[in-house]
């Protein structure tokens, strides 16, 4: 199991050596049964106890995910209005072009929908988007583990830059030995 670790780890940017991932398996491996299930690997990765993990927390996301699925399903209707007038503008320029009385009526029609306003129908998917964009930010917001991964991103991202800088004084004490043989 401790390839198939440090393969699921290095894949999630997480790479560790060796003796660090006994180290770390030794921490995550909980029940001691020399494999890691993902809530293990989640345990350690937050930080969070089983009891944390599992205990309820505060407001009612159902609200903010029906708000969700409301927004994105008018998105979704809008587009497929604009789907349906496009491909029907196409089949209209098809039948305009094989002439004839039908091609004739066609092409009436086809310049009739291109004179429409289509202000509407922007104005339509333009709201239906940022409605869906608006929801998806309130849940953002309202979701508790969404701070708990930007705060592990941002721990992250800070334990990335201890290493460079960590790095480059490396490279430049490196530097400044190689000087004094030159």
């Amino acid at each position: 199991e401790e390839d198939k670790a440090h393969l699921f780890l290095e894949r999630r940017g997480e790479t560790l050596t060796v003796v660090e991932l006994r180290t770390a398996l030794a921490e995550i491996d909980i029940d001691k049964n020399h494999s890691v299930c993902f809530l293990e690997y989640c345990m350690y990765k937050y930080k969070k106890t089983l009891e944390e993990f599992f205990e309820e927390k505060e407001g009612d996301m159902r609200a903010l995910l029906e708000a969700l699925e409301a927004a994105i399903k008018a998105y979704q209707e809008t587009l497929a209005e604009k789907k349906a007038r496009e491909d029907k503008m196409a089949k209209l320029e098809a039948d305009a072009a094989s002439g004839g009385v039908k091609g004739m009526r066609a092409k009436a029609e086809l310049e009739a929908m291109k004179s429409e306003d289509e202000l509407e129908r922007n104005r339509r998917e333009i709201t239906a988007g940022a409605k869906t964009r608006k929801a998806k930010k309130d849940l953002e917001n309202g979701d508790p583990f969404a701070e708990e991964q930007k705060r592990v991103a941002a721990e992250k991202k800070k334990k990335e830059e201890a290493e460079r800088l960590k790095r480059e004084e490396s490279r430049r004490k490196l530097a400044e030995r190689a000087k004094l043989f030159s």
